[in-house]
C-alpha cells in the first residue's frame, strides 16, 4: 500500500510501506492493507511507517487529517517533522519551533519604539505651530 505525507511545503514522504501506525487525540491505530477506509484528524500526534525492511519512519504531525481508502493513505498536515525514532522527530519539532519563534521575534517591529520616536520628531520638528 502507498502512503503520501505533505504540507504547504510540498510532499515529504511518498512511497510504499507495509503498515503504518497512527496516533491522534483518541489513541492509536494501525492501517494494514485492504483497510476499511478511514478518515482521522490528528490535532496532534504522530504516524509510524513501517517498510517491508522492518525500517521504521515516524513523522510528529500537528493538525493534519489522514484518508484512507483503496489502499492509498494520504496525510495533508500544517506540519510534519520526520525522524528515526519518535523522540529525535518530537525534539526536532520542538527545535524548529523554538528557531521560528526566535526568528519571529526578530524580524519583529518595536511599534512602541517606533512611535515614540515619531512623537519626539514631531516636537522637535515643531510640526503644526505657526
Amino acid at each position: 500500500m502507498k502512503i503520501v505525507i505533505s504540507t504547504h511545503k510540498g510532499v515529504l514522504y511518498d512511497d510504499v510501506v507495509e503498515y503504518f501506525v497512527i496516533k491522534n487525540d483518541e489513541g492509536e491505530f494501525a492501517i494494514l492493507k485492504d483497510h476499511t477506509p478511514v478518515i482521522s484528524v490528528i490535532s496532534s500526534g504522530y504516524v509510524k511507517i513501517v517498510r517491508e525492511s522492518n525500517i521504521n519512519y515516524y513523522y510528529v504531525l500537528i493538525n493534519a487529517l489522514l484518508e484512507f481508502s483503496n489502499n492509498n493513505a494520504t496525510i495533508l498536515a500544517q506540519e510534519a517533522i520526520n525522524g528515526e525514532t519518535l523522540e529525535k522527530a518530537k525534539k526536532e519539532l520542538e527545535r524548529v519551533r523554538t528557531e521560528r519563534i526566535e526568528q519571529i521575534k526578530r524580524s519583529s517591529t518595536d511599534y512602541t519604539k517606533l512611535e515614540q520616536d515619531l512623537r519626539k520628531n514631531i516636537r522637535a520638528s515643531k510640526a503644526g505651530r505657526l
